[in-house]
């Protein structure tokens, strides 16, 4: 019993760890374009990155904005800021966030304006969106095909058939 309750226990909290991640994951990747686009004004109004990302953390609640106040607190702590965008990236582990960090490091080795490619990366980040809003479009038939054909379609027959048959039964 004691055995079966430990692999019970391991199994439930595996659960329960790999959904709040996956929660996790899903709020910093819808929060990524609105964090995105207000780093972008912050930093063509003439704010470094620091103090846009001091702005981010003041105006915008969630998951993201506590990762972006871990990053402050390590450029603040004298950790570089490529080390610290890299440390980022490796603790929210989003495709997208870490194509974001890939290229403000980039931008900042080779002198890139900074704004230019946060707006370019805001236009890559809403476009990837629309387009899996697409796709899952897409599948919604697919996912409604099955449900359709078992459940509705013959409750439709039996009525729409159901009076004829009975018709018929009466008839012969």
């Amino acid at each position: 019993m004691a055995l079966l309750f430990c692999i019970l226990t391991s199994f439930l909290f595996n659960f329960s760890i790999s959904r709040k991640i996956t929660i996790r994951k899903r709020n910093i990747l819808r929060d990524l374009p609105y964090v995105l686009d207000l780093i972008t004004v912050s930093v063509e109004a003439g704010l470094s990155f620091d103090g846009a990302i001091a702005k981010v953390i003041e105006n915008i609640e969630g998951d993201l904005s506590d990762e972006f106040a871990k990053t402050l607190k390590e450029i603040r702590m004298g950790i570089q800021r490529k080390v610290a965008l890299k440390n980022l990236s490796d603790r929210c582990n989003v495709k997208e966030l870490s194509m974001f960090v890939t290229s403000l490091i980039q931008a900042d080795e080779l002198g890139v304006s900074l704004g230019k490619v946060l707006r370019i990366e805001s236009a890559n980040l809403r476009e990837q969106r629309k387009q899996r809003a697409r796709e899952s479009a897409m599948k919604a038939p697919i996912k409604m095909l099955f449900p359709l054909v078992f459940f509705i379609f013959p409750t439709i027959f039996i009525i729409i058939l159901g009076p004829a048959i009975i018709k018929m039964y009466n008839f012969f």
